[in-house]
């Protein structure tokens, strides 16, 4: 146990408790790892390098889709607007 008296006429003695309560917290602090410990940098990175991989890619995709809605979007626009008639001849 801590003693007042005992850890301040031995300093060695308090460097040792103050290391191991340090080492203790280090160990259940990082207990799982680092990636665990500060997740949101690491997932933050994983992100950021797939998509700069991938830039090509997804550009690409972004556009067959912005096509795809402009599209859809012109039809419906279209399809309230106009009107369908039967011409005889």
């Amino acid at each position: 146990m801590l003693s007042v008296s005992r850890d301040s006429l031995n300093p060695l003695l308090n460097t040792d408790v103050l290391r191991a309560r340090l080492d203790a917290i280090e160990h259940y602090k990082y207990r799982h790892g680092v990636q665990m410990a500060h997740w949101p940098h690491f997932a933050m990175s994983r992100a950021s390098r797939h998509l700069w991989k991938y830039k090509f890619n997804y550009a690409l995709k972004g556009l067959a889709v912005y096509m795809l809605v402009r599209d859809v979007q012109h039809f419906r626009h279209m399809h309230r607007t106009s009107y369908v008639t039967l011409q005889q001849d």
